[in-house]
Formats: structure tokens, C-alpha cells, sequence
């Protein structure tokens, strides 16, 4: 319990470390090009504090009543995750990022999804996917007109 409370710590300790880094690298970017990495640095820093507020204030840290052990977690859905990544590198070239991401987005959230496969458990997955990707394209192709990329859909 407190062994992991002081790794948290230290954890927070080093990315706001390296968000503060990155943030003195980006003073070189003139804009608009320097919005992108300071969003990301900023949410970085955010996710930094929060874990530092919680190893230092949480009361119950580490108490939590988890059935989950390392040793429980499913090997197939672990397995799957990084056969899926590995297929997602392969197959951002030949598709294009934007497919390749859509789908692989998919299907990992349906194979970690611990309800059956319906329709109706089909729905979120695919939403949550379809919102993500006209985030990143907005972002990429729009906005920041970064080359992603192309397949043989694109």
C-alpha cells in the first residue's frame, strides 16, 4: 500500500518533469504550429497533478477491493491487444490511417467489452470509434494539414 502510494509519487514526479522539458522545447515552435504539442504537454501536466493530488491525499490508497489480479487478467484479451497493434502497424500503409485506426479502434473496444456480441453492444464501440476518428481528422487533415498515411481507400 505504500510502496505503491511513493511509486505513484515518484511517477507524477517525472512526468511533470518531462512535461516542463517538452514545454521549454516547444518556446522555439512559432505558431500556429506550437498549439498542437503545448494541448498535448498541457494534458500531460494535467494527468501529472491528478496522480500526485491522489497519492498524496487519497486516504484508502491501494484498499481498493479489486478481484482483478495481474495474474487473472485474461491472457487472450492481452494476446489479442498486441497481435491487433502489431497488425495495426502493418496495416496503416496498405489501408491508410484513418481506416486502419477505425477498425482497430473497433475491435479492441468489442474485445474488451465483457458483454456479448449484440447489436445493441455493437452501438457504443462503433460511435465512440466514428467520434474518435472525426476528431483526428479534423485535427490531422484540417487543422493542422499533417500529411497521414494513404492506402488504397484513401
Amino acid at each position: 500500500m505504500q510502496k505503491e502510494r511513493v511509486q505513484d509519487i515518484v511517477v507524477s514526479i517525472i512526468v511533470l518533469a518531462i512535461s516542463f522539458l517538452f514545454y521549454i522545447n516547444t518556446k522555439t515552435l512559432t505558431p500556429p504550429a506550437d498549439i498542437f504539442p503545448k494541448v498535448v504537454i498541457g494534458i500531460f501536466s494535467i494527468l501529472g497533478v491528478i496522480l500526485l493530488v491522489k497519492a498524496i491525499f487519497y486516504r484508502k490508497y491501494g484498499e481498493e477491493a479489486d478481484e482483478e489480479t495481474p495474474e487473472k487478467v485474461d491472457m487472450k484479451r492481452r494476446w489479442f491487444s498486441i497481435t491487433g497493434l502489431l497488425a495495426y502497424i502493418f496495416l496503416v500503409p496498405i489501408l491508410g490511417f484513418y481506416v486502419t485506426s477505425g477498425i482497430y479502434l473497433v475491435l479492441v473496444s468489442i474485445s474488451l467489452n465483457d458483454e456479448k456480441i449484440s447489436v445493441k453492444s455493437l452501438v457504443k464501440p462503433i460511435t465512440i470509434a466514428s467520434l474518435v476518428m472525426l476528431a483526428l481528422y479534423g485535427t490531422f487533415t484540417v487543422f493542422l494539414r499533417v500529411p497521414v498515411p494513404g492506402g488504397i481507400f484513401i
